[in-house]
Parts: C-alpha cells; structure tokens; sequence
C-alpha cells in the first residue's frame, strides 16, 4: 500500500495507470498478452512467455526488427496509450 500512496502522491500512477499495475498472483503475462498487436506477434520468432508459444504464426526477421523497434522506441508512446 506505501508503493501505491508513494506514486499517487508523486503523480506518477496517473502517468502509468492504475490499469497498468499488477498485484502478486495477478495474470500479468494473459493480461499484457491480450493487449499486443497481433501481427507483431505472429510474426515474432521469440516466443519467450507461455501465452506467446500458442499464438498463431511463423516469426521471421521482419518480425524480430519490429520487436526491436517497439523496444527501443516506442516504448514511452506505448505506455501512455496504455495508461488512457
């Protein structure tokens, strides 16, 4: 509870979105895995989480590329889409 009163009162929970935070025990990975793009993900090789194993598609490079570029820079513009 201190860790949520800590980023209510700094401001940063409205930056981040309640929806956005996760308790112990919570379905994070089904959560966030409903929430991708989808033909990223069937085209993604790298199939690291368990949700991501029994997705639909082939992976490739192209899809490997777009993964990298969500990573390294869409990664603030993502967040704010999620949090509203």
């Amino acid at each position: 509870q201190e860790v949520m009163d800590m980023l209510r009162a700094s401001g940063a929970l409205q930056d981040i979105g309640e929806g956005n935070i996760f308790k112990i025990g919570d379905d994070v990975m089904g959560t966030l895995f409903a929430r991708l793009d989808k033909p990223v993900c069937q085209g993604c090789a790298v199939r690291v989480f368990a949700p991501c194993k029994t997705a639909p598609g082939s992976g490739g490079q192209e899809a490997q590329i777009a993964v990298a570029e969500v990573e390294v820079g869409q990664v603030g513009e993502d967040a704010q889409q999620l949090g509203g």
